[in-house]
């Protein structure tokens, strides 16, 4: 009898934990339609309410982290954006959550030699990448690059956050400190973040495989195509884009036929003028080359 009713206590126990730490998925999906339609107080008198009746730190942060962002990104409040993360109620969370609502000067002053292993895991990645935003809005390139680099290679953080991070690393080797090979090294790190279609993804294969055909690697930049769907992308902009950066790649390695076949892929789609001309005069060089 004694054996059954521990095994009760210990089901009671699980259930109610259970309870607690329960996500109100209706009242977010309420909050965030609040958002659609711009009314963003609202939005977070709701994230607020939900917050109050939970007991759970983790709730407590997946509540409070919206509202934030909504103060911070659509209302842009910084004095709301830090009221509302004195309510998370961990501190090296609140200090997380309160890091984008500081202008670049002012988080560099408050962190600058911090050291972010001293956070839990989830968030050092984040962290580093964050100063190194802060320190590259600041045009302080040598402390961004290594921030970035630092968050880039720490485990844990969104693929989309490091991809952005590492673009930026390699954007700012490329163009400020001159460094072409670091610079590579980068964009190929962003390559290995994702292999979704991102913006950020597809500019640094495009900026990566310029480096390459600069450097006489043809073979490395048209292998960067491969895996692409170019024909299927959703995106004009993005289908045109590629199509073009594809038939540089595959006419540097002396494919022209298939390179005209992605031009006239992208006149297609282009409805720019003045770019489809552009694109007009690709196919034009490479139909005389072949001619020739």
């Amino acid at each position: 009898m004694n054996k059954i009713k521990s095994i009760l206590i210990v089901i009671v126990a699980l259930l109610h934990a259970s309870a607690v730490s329960a996500i109100d998925f209706g009242g977010c999906a309420t909050a965030r339609q609040m958002v659609k339609e711009k009314r963003y107080a609202e939005a977070i008198a709701v994230y607020e309410k939900l917050d109050d009746s939970t007991k759970d730190e983790s709730d407590n942060q997946a509540y409070m982290s919206q509202a934030i962002t909504i103060a911070n990104d659509s209302l842009k409040d910084q004095e709301l954006g830090f009221r509302l993360a004195q309510r998370v109620r961990n501190a090296e969370m609140r200090a997380f959550y309160s890091m984008p609502l500081y202008k670049p000067e002012e988080l560099i002053a408050k962190y600058k030699d911090f050291d972010f292993m001293k956070w839990p895991e989830g968030i050092r990645a984040e962290s580093y990448q964050r100063r190194g935003h802060a320190y590259s809005a600041l045009k302080q390139y040598p402390e961004a690059v290594r921030d970035f680099e630092t968050g880039v290679d720490l485990p844990g953080g969104e693929p989309a956050e490091k991809g952005i991070a590492a673009k930026t690393a390699g954007d700012i080797y490329l163009s400020q400190l001159k460094d072409e090979a670091k610079a590579e090294k980068m964009y190929r790190k962003v390559l290995a973040v994702t292999n979704a279609g991102y913006w950020f993804r597809n500019e640094s294969l495009l900026t990566l495989a310029g480096i390459l055909l600069k450097n006489k690697r043809n073979d490395e930049a048209l292998n960067l195509y491969k895996d692409l769907d170019i024909k299927g992308n959703g995106s004009p902009y993005w289908k045109v884009t590629l199509a073009c950066g594809y038939a540089k790649a595959l006419a540097a390695n002396g494919q022209k036929v298939k390179a005209v076949e992605y031009l006239n892929m992208a006149l297609q789609a282009e409805t720019n003028q003045a770019n489809k001309k552009l694109i007009q005069a690709e196919i034009d060089k490479l139909t005389k080359d072949m001619l020739e």
